[in-house]
């Protein structure tokens, strides 16, 4: 039955008279074939009658769009048809397909995903890095020159590089923090000086977890010897 027939049967039924139908529902068959193809009434919701183009998601700011593409876009931001295929993400959704790829490249690694690495040497992050260079910046800031300005010019060079995930640590800028040109003043040590206190305090702190560690491992042995000990007498 061709196509027509069936968009007024269907009509008839509801209506009686189906030009009557046509008439007062005004609806296209462009319309109908997504209702019977299953798409369902939100896909309907997108005005896709001539320019200006709105959005009638509920809720939604009454915006306009001139063209149907930009209103494609904006319709999946409500949407979310990207969704993270990660079993730990639960499902994640994204708006569109460039939320989907940095949430896979921050949190999951993927797209040869580039790192920005900590300038400083002695730093976890300058191998592990960042998936942002304003995240890394921040580190530096925060963790390498809290209450000292002192090497601001060798951590302002090293912020600007960036290499691919699981590089190795000779492209971590060393070479920049070494220069001669780039070393402070032997008057202005104050920045070593915390530095040094800073590392010192962690090299205290891993020794008394280190002390913890030992004294909880003594104690595990001795509770095996005296499970063996236990069992020894049951089996005699």
């Amino acid at each position: 039955m061709p196509r027509s027939q069936t968009l007024d049967t269907d009509l008839s039924q509801v209506f009686g008279n189906p030009q009557r139908a046509r008439e007062e529902t005004s609806i296209s068959l462009q319309e109908y074939d997504m209702v019977t193809s299953g798409i369902g009434r939100d896909a309907m919701d997108v005005n896709t009658d001539t320019p200006p183009l709105t959005c009638t998601w509920i809720g939604c700011s009454d915006k306009t769009f001139s063209r149907k593409s930009d209103l494609k876009k904006h319709w999946e931001k409500h949407t979310k048809p990207y969704v993270c295929e990660e079993l730990g993400c639960n499902g994640l959704a994204f708006g569109d397909k460039a939320g989907l790829h940095r949430h896979e490249e921050e949190k999951h690694g993927k797209h040869d995903a580039r790192r920005y690495l900590c300038p400083v040497q002695s730093c976890p992050r300058s191998r592990k890095g960042f998936p942002r260079k304003r995240n890394r910046d921040a580190h530096v800031s925060t963790r390498h020159r809290a209450g000292s300005t002192v090497g601001s010019e060798v951590f302002r060079k090293g912020s600007t590089s960036a290499t691919p995930e699981g590089a190795g640590s000779e492209n971590l800028g060393g070479k920049e923090c070494c220069d001669s040109a780039d070393v402070p003043s032997i008057a202005d040590t104050s920045g070593f000086r915390a530095k040094l206190m800073e590392l010192e305090r962690e090299r205290e702190e891993l020794g008394q977890e280190m002390k913890e560690l030992t004294f909880r491992q003594l104690r595990k042995d001795e509770d095996i010897q005296a499970l063996k000990r236990a069992m020894q007498l049951f089996a005699e």
